[in-house]
């Protein structure tokens, strides 16, 4: 088993027992940021879906993204930093996979409200 995969049940088992009043959402949010932070992009875009027991708004999600490449690129020294092209190889890619599923979620209200009116 991946070692974040069983990171985050250890903290869903947490917040079950200690943290209840805790919101999924925000723990989902700050173990998404974690991943991003620690440069698992593959991971991070899985969990950035949301899980089975916990969804992510994908606006929240959008937030992340942007947030972390928001980091990488301010922490860099240079415009060839190794910080920069984590930007452009990795968050990148993961932002528009965020986008790309709050388009197919406009879509798809957009249809559902015209089949109502």
């Amino acid at each position: 088993m991946h070692r974040w995969t069983e990171k985050w049940r250890q903290l869903r088992d947490l917040r079950q027992g200690a943290f209840s009043q805790l919101p999924a959402e925000d723990l989902l949010a700050d173990f998404c940021g974690a991943l991003l932070r620690c440069a698992k992009w593959r991971l991070a875009q899985k969990y950035l879906a949301g899980t089975a027991s916990v969804p992510l708004d994908a606006g929240r999600a959008e937030t992340l993204v942007l947030a972390c490449a928001k980091e990488y690129f301010f922490s860099a020294n240079s415009l060839q930093s190794p910080e920069v092209s984590q930007v452009g190889s990795h968050v990148i890619p993961a932002a528009m996979t965020v986008f790309w599923h709050l388009l197919l979620l406009h879509q798809a209200d957009t249809s559902n409200l015209r089949g109502i009116l």
